[in-house]
């Protein structure tokens, strides 16, 4: 009896009536293929702000996001810069993918590559072919290169609307691989692709918010506002200066009450640029908003936040923060902190980008 007791526990066991947890589920690899648009050439911050980054902070942790963008990276064999060449390629197979979403196609334009356009449909089903055939057995879609407007790079939008994009859409019904579209929705959104190619922050966001709803089926969840403590103080009486402006985009209209003008520090970010707000006497405050509004990606990208009684002599950082995303605060910082009581508030930038530091309103709280 004993001995079929023991036995009894040891099947019970062995079938799964362990105290111990289950591992996690692996996340879901996403490898990212293309060129310098993938990559994040036109980000502020490449490693935040590029739309793989963007895509992973939608997509959250029960995914992972390779990104395998080269700069200058053709489709086309015969290109100047193959992506078969590049040890992008082989990482984004070595990374084992679950999904993978090309994007190339722009860098196949430029006259000296189109002239082997007759090789392009058949090596791009060759890759998809590739990429399919691998352990991991990925899904692949075709992600629609966005439309080019005069640039410096001879890229020719023209070739990518009437030949390219015709022929990604050929490839798709030819492999069954599906489409995300990143090319009709930015027909009217040049402001989006400052130099004619490459997307800055929040062109990069809709490249990754239209990658979310392709590969999981549903629209990516809309930015959530902050919610802010406490009410806006007054701002009647109050004094705006600067390290640095450009022409009419003064400190002041920081605290017009317009989210149509705006301060803008007239270059790019950098370590040691700061603004301060004189409230003409001491109030008590817990917290700010700075509203980059309408100038996309020119939010302060780390800043750090003091107070003074005279303007000379500060605090101590009552408040700071480094390497944020453009997908963190979609132009919108709410800065909050135990509560201070000063006449003055300085916010100096600590970090630098190639956007201007631009800011259409502050608003003070308590």
């Amino acid at each position: 009896m004993k001995m079929l007791m023991a036995l009894f526990v040891v099947v019970l066991v062995g079938i799964g009536f362990s105290t111990q947890s289950a591992p996690a589920a692996a996340a879901i690899k996403v490898a990212a293929v293309g060129d310098s648009i993938t990559w994040g050439a036109g980000a502020s911050n490449q490693s935040t702000n590029s739309y793989p980054a963007q895509l992973q902070t939608l997509l959250g942790s029960s995914y992972q996001v390779g990104n395998y963008g080269h700069s200058g990276a053709t489709m086309l064999k015969q290109g100047d810069t193959p992506y078969w060449n590049t040890p992008q390629f082989i990482g984004s197979k070595n990374f084992k993918p679950n999904i993978v979403v090309i994007m190339l196609g722009t860098n196949d334009s430029k006259p000296w590559n189109w002239q082997y356009k007759s090789a392009f449909i058949s090596n791009y089903e060759e890759m998809i072919g590739v990429y399919r055939a691998l352990n991991s057995h990925p899904t692949v879609y075709i992600n629609l290169p966005p439309p080019a407007w005069s640039n410096s790079y001879s890229i020719d939008g023209t070739i990518i609307q009437n030949e390219v994009i015709p022929m990604i859409r050929q490839i798709s019904t030819d492999t069954g691989a599906p489409i995300v579209d990143a090319n009709s929705s930015f027909l009217n959104s040049q402001s989006l692709f400052p130099d004619g190619v490459h997307p800055n922050d929040e062109g990069a966001n809709e490249i990754a918010r239209l990658v979310y709803a392709g590969i999981t089926g549903q629209p990516a969840p809309p930015p959530v506002p902050p919610t802010i403590n406490g009410t806006a103080l007054t701002r009647t009486g109050w004094t705006a200066s600067a390290s640095s402006s450009s022409g009419s985009d003064i400190p002041a209209n920081m605290l017009d009450g317009n989210t149509a003008t705006r301060w803008s520090s007239g270059q790019g970010q950098a370590n040691g640029q700061s603004f301060t707000i004189d409230m003409g006497q001491a109030r008590t405050f817990t917290g700010l908003t700075m509203d980059s509004a309408t100038s996309y990606g020119d939010y302060a990208h780390g800043y750090k936040v003091y107070d003074s009684n005279d303007g000379t002599h500060w605090s101590s950082a009552v408040a700071s923060a480094s390497g944020i995303a453009y997908a963190s605060c979609y132009d919108f910082l709410y800065v909050t902190f135990p509560a201070q009581t000063a006449r003055y508030i300085k916010v100096v930038e600590t970090d630098s980008a190639n956007t201007w530091w631009s800011i259409h309103e502050v608003n003070v709280y308590n």
